[in-house]
């Protein structure tokens, strides 16, 4: 697996950028997470365009000890892509990686092509008292959340593969990423970012009800996901890689 130096950390990620095959997309996972979420968009997209997806600083087989503000991981982000030398490319989010996203998006329109958002939101509600449960039993909380990350027709076999990812990392860096969730709001902003925008949500995700804020992005559209919640890139990857590659499709050439 390639890694990429990035202000001294060694950065774990997947791709070929240097092939330069259709369209650049850069995945960036959300809280506790890693690239994994990604590698059935990895495969299907490295057909006909040049994915790439990395392990967030101390997420994944990546060095660091992550953020605790969303600005944090758009200035990695921003190292990173010069750090490959990147040109203008598809930025998808989920989660926190969207925040992640639309923060970039914010700060350097230059770079980006287009963007899409999975999953995410503009500003996450997420009250003190959810924070310290989470900072004491992040594995009993993963457990009482399965309700809302999952469709009820997720098999536990995804659902189980995806609690074990996240559960690696550290609860140090879980944490960070939670209250870096918790103080993102850009919710005022929206309407500066002038790249084409796909919103994409799972049907029963509980974060859906964002889309009704993200649309006041200039030149967004919305979709959804049936038989899938807040992980659709796993819970339903060909319906997801369907609404990507259409979306994909309408942006020049």
């Amino acid at each position: 697996m390639p890694f990429a130096f990035v202000k001294g950390l060694r950065i774990n990620y997947e791709g070929e950028p240097a092939r330069r095959k259709g369209k650049l997309l850069l995945f960036v996972h959300g809280a506790s997470g890693s690239l994994n979420i990604w590698l059935e968009q990895l495969d299907f997209f490295s057909k006909e365009h040049t994915p790439i997806a990395m392990d967030l600083p101390g997420h994944g087989a990546s060095e660091g000890s992550g953020a605790d503000e969303i600005g944090g991981y758009r200035d990695f982000l921003k190292d990173f892509t010069d750090a490959l030398s990147l040109p203008r490319f598809i930025l998808c989010g989920h989660s926190m990686g969207g925040a992640i996203a639309i923060d970039f998006a914010l700060h350097h329109p230059e770079r980006l092509e287009a963007l899409i958002l999975v999953g995410s939101g503009a500003r996450f509600s997420i009250p003190e008292e959810s924070l310290e449960v989470f900072r004491k039993d992040p594995f009993t909380w993963s457990m009482a959340a399965r309700s809302w990350i999952f469709s009820k027709k997720t098999p536990l076999s995804i659902i189980e593969a995806v609690e074990a990812e996240t559960l690696k990392a550290s609860p140090e860096v879980a944490y960070s990423d939670m209250r870096a969730c918790a103080r993102f709001d850009v919710s005022a902003s929206l309407g500066e970012i002038r790249v084409p925008t796909l919103l994409l949500y799972g049907r029963e995700d509980m974060l859906a009800g964002q889309a009704a804020l993200l649309s006041s992005i200039p030149n967004s559209q919305v979709g959804v996901i049936e038989d899938a919640a807040h992980v659709p890139t796993v819970e339903q990857p060909d319906r997801f890689n369907a609404a990507l590659a259409m979306f994909i499709g309408t942006l020049s050439p």
